[in-house]
């Protein structure tokens, strides 16, 4: 059965910090492309709409369209997860570690944050964002990669 056509199936899409957040048609680059989409839902209201959406009515009322973020996803779960891998943290093969780029972080917060510790915390804090970004889906996660020595990496790690 098709995920969207399941009545209960609950699809999402989710990204990191390379993004402002508006809450109305943000356009993202995904490779050459660009493809505009709501970023996280704003209200309360919108919030919980955006979490109950479901299969087709999904889709029928643009819920499958917004890109939620760790503030909206943290401690949820849902069937399908479209996770954007950005640049906001990405391998380094040279060095054969992670390294996080500030310049790509929108979330000012969490820049400042990272900006006044230490890199290995500031790594251990961007490696939790996405453990948890990535441990959303309980049926199926698909990954999109801004960066091809992080694809490479990952997939490594995960054996695909």
């Amino acid at each position: 059965m098709d995920a969207l056509e399941n009545q209960r199936s609950r699809n999402k899409l989710i990204a990191p910090f390379d993004w402002e957040w508006k809450p109305k048609g943000i356009s993202i680059k995904v490779g050459q492309k660009y493809f505009t989409k709501d970023w996280n839902p704003g209200s309360r209201r919108d919030q919980a709409e955006w979490y109950l959406s479901s299969g087709k009515q999904s889709v029928d009322s643009g819920e499958i369209d917004k890109v939620g973020c760790i503030y909206t996803v943290q401690g949820l779960e849902f069937d399908n997860v479209g996770f954007i891998w950005g640049k906001d943290f990405k391998w380094n093969s040279a060095e054969k570690r992670w390294k996080f780029d500030l310049n790509f972080l929108k979330d000012e917060t969490l820049r400042d944050e990272l900006s006044n510790i230490s890199s290995e915390d500031a790594i251990n804090i961007m490696k939790n964002i996405y453990r948890i970004l990535l441990t959303r889906a309980t049926k199926g996660l698909g990954l999109y990669f801004l960066d091809k020595d992080t694809e490479q990496h990952v997939r490594s790690v995960l054996k695909i």
